[in-house]
C-alpha cells in the first residue's frame, strides 16, 4: 500500500543538537551540502532558526527548513497543525494589522484616536511623489514645520524598519543633509518632536510583558591613553564577545556629525572617566546597550503596553516609548513606534538571563500557535 504524504515527507536531520525534519525532495541536497554550508547547518543558523530548532523537543513540534539559507520553514504540531515563519515573522498577527504597523504615519494616527501619546509629528514627501499627489509637502514646507517644533528635530522613514535612517537634526543645515538621505531611499520622511526622557523597548505577546528593557546610545569611556576610534575598536571586540553580530561602522557620517556638535574627532582623547555618546538614536541596528528592566517594569507600563497591543489588532508586538522612570507609577510618557516582528537576537546576545527570557519568549510563540 502506498504511503501517505505525511509518512513521505519526513527524513531526519540533525542540526544543533535537535530533530529538523526536512522534505523529501530536500534530502539529497543535504547531503551534497558545501563545506560552507556545512558549517552554517552544524550551528551557525540564523539566530530565530536556531533557537526554534533547539525548542523543538521542548515544544514537540517538527520543522522543515528552506535548505539554502535557513530563514523560512514550516512548523508542525503532533495533531498536524502547520505553521509558517520566516525570520521573526510567525502567524499571529492579522495581515491588516500588519500593514498598519509597518507605516509609521498611520501607527501614530490610530494610537492618537486611541487616546495614546505620541510626539507631534507630520509626513513630507519626495519630489518624486510630490508630482503624482494633489497634496504637495515640498522641502520649505518641511523646514517651517520643524522651526515650529523647535530643534533638534527627529527625521525618519515612513516604512523602512529597524529604525533605519532615523536621525535627530539640531540646525538646518544638518536637516537638509539628514532629509536628503532619506529621500533618496524612501517617498515619505517623517518629521517628529524631539524628546528628552529614557527610551525603552518593551515586548509583549498576548497579554503578557515578556522582556523590558533600556535602549541605551553607542558610547565610549576615555582612559587617558586611547582615540575614540580605538575605544570603538574595543566596543567592537566586546560585541563579537556577546556575540552580537552588527559591525560599528568607524566612519558612519552620523557619527562624525554628533562629534562635531561636541568639538571633537575620531582622534580625539580625553580625560579618563569621560563618557560621550557617539549616536543620537538608541537602536538595536545601531549599537547600542539594553539595560534590563523586566522585573523593574512598574504595572502601569505594564497594562499600558498589553493595551496598545490590543488596541492595535496585534498579539505579538513591541513597543517602543520614551518615559522619564518606567519603574514609577504611569505620569509621562510617548509612544514612538511599534513593531509586529520584534528581533531580539542583540538582546539575547548581552546576558545568560536575558537568554532565558528570548526563550521563553519563542517557547510561548510556539505553544500560542498551536492553540
Amino acid at each position: 500500500m502506498k504511503n501517505t504524504p505525511h509518512e513521505q515527507v519526513e527524513t531526519q536531520k540533525l542540526i544543533t543538537d535537535t530533530i529538523v525534519w526536512v522534505h523529501d525532495d530536500y534530502s539529497n541536497q543535504f547531503n551534497n551540502l558545501s563545506d560552507e554550508t556545512q558549517i552554517v547547518a552544524n550551528g551557525k543558523l540564523p539566530f530565530v532558526t536556531d533557537l526554534l530548532c533547539k525548542l523543538s523537543a521542548k515544544v514537540w513540534v517538527k520543522i522543515i527548513l528552506e535548505p539554502e539559507f535557513w530563514y523560512a520553514g514550516q512548523i508542525i504540531y503532533p495533531n498536524w497543525k502547520k505553521v509558517f515563519f520566516k525570520t521573526t515573522n510567525f502567524n499571529l498577527n492579522p495581515l491588516w494589522s500588519i500593514e498598519i504597523a509597518k507605516d509609521k504615519w498611520y501607527t501614530k494616527y490610530f494610537l492618537s484616536q486611541n487616546w495614546y501619546l505620541c510626539p507631534k509629528w507630520k509626513t513630507f514627501f519626495s519630489e518624486k511623489l510630490n508630482v503624482k499627489l494633489k497634496v504637495k509637502r515640498t522641502v520649505e514646507e518641511w523646514l517651517e514645520y520643524a522651526k515650529t517644533l523647535g530643534f533638534p528635530v527627529i527625521l525618519k522613514p515612513n516604512s523602512l524598519s529597524q529604525w533605519v535612517l532615523v536621525w535627530k537634526a539640531c540646525n538646518e543645515k544638518e536637516y537638509y543633509a539628514l532629509a536628503k538621505k532619506i529621500l533618496q531611499l524612501a517617498n515619505v520622511m517623517i518629521v517628529e518632536e524631539f524628546c528628552k526622557w529614557n527610551d525603552y523597548r518593551i515586548v509583549v505577546l498576548d497579554d503578557t510583558v515578556i522582556s523590558a528593557y533600556q535602549r541605551i546610545h553607542l558610547n565610549v569611556t576615555w582612559d587617558w591613553f586611547s582615540t575614540i576610534r580605538e575605544l570603538m575598536k574595543e566596543k567592537q571586540e566586546k560585541f563579537e564577545m556577546d556575540g552580537r553580530w552588527e559591525k560599528i561602522i568607524f566612519d558612519d557620517f552620523r557619527i562624525k556629525m554628533v562629534l562635531r556638535r561636541k568639538n571633537l574627532t575620531l582622534k580625539s582623547i580625553l580625560p579618563l572617566g569621560k563618557n560621550v555618546s557617539l549616536l543620537d538614536n538608541a537602536n538595536l541596528s545601531a549599537w547600542w546597550d539594553p539595560r534590563d528592566f523586566t522585573k523593574k517594569i512598574h504595572p502601569d507600563f505594564v497594562e499600558l503596553c498589553i493595551k496598545v497591543t490590543k488596541d492595535m489588532w496585534l498579539r505579538l508586538c513591541w513597543v517602543d516609548l520614551i518615559t522619564s522612570d518606567i519603574t514609577k507609577p504611569l505620569e509621562d510618557y510617548n509612544i514612538l513606534e511599534i513593531s509586529w516582528a520584534p528581533w531580539l537576537d542583540n538582546y539575547a546576545a548581552k546576558w545568560e538571563e536575558q537568554v532565558k527570557i528570548v526563550e521563553e519568549l519563542y517557547t510561548q510563540i510556539l505553544l500560542t500557535m498551536w492553540r
